[in-house]
């Protein structure tokens, strides 16, 4: 037999009394002992060698895990309990603001005329072919 003592320890590090600390089989489905700490959050349970699950839990809190194989001798444990997540709170209700009275228009500004674009000068594409031959001649003929 061994004897596993449990600190049970608040978020902010001060001891938790009065809360329960359970040990288990490793499939959570068989209770061997449980135990309630003292003033100071401290408990001690006695077990036969072997694997257990143990969690310490108390209202207002996450359950804190802990898990032991091969338990055999005495052993010192700290379970620090969790603190719940609270539900962020709704948003606020916007107050209706009244409507402002209506602005009149600002009066138009005269429009300034702007200058057309430059014509655009459409060029056959046979156009453009001759020229490049054209060119190619000139050189050709500088070239001798």
């Amino acid at each position: 037999m061994a004897t596993l003592t449990f600190t049970v320890k608040y978020p902010d590090g001060t001891p938790a009394p009065d809360a329960k600390v359970v040990v288990m089989d490793m499939w959570e489905t068989k209770t061997y002992a449980s135990a309630t700490t003292d003033s100071n959050g401290k408990c001690s349970i006695t077990l036969s060698p072997g694997d257990y699950m143990v969690h310490a839990e108390k209202s207002g809190y996450k359950p804190s895990y802990s898990t032991f194989y091969d338990f055999s001798t005495d052993m010192n444990v700290t379970l620090w309990l969790r603190e719940i997540e609270k539900p962020s709170p709704p948003p606020p209700t916007p107050t209706p603001t009244p409507t402002p009275a209506p602005v009149p228009p600002a009066p138009t500004p005269t429009p300034t005329p702007t200058p057309s674009p430059a014509p655009t000068v459409k060029v056959s594409p046979f156009v453009i072919v001759g020229a490049i031959i054209a060119v190619i001649v000139i050189l050709a003929l500088f070239k001798k």
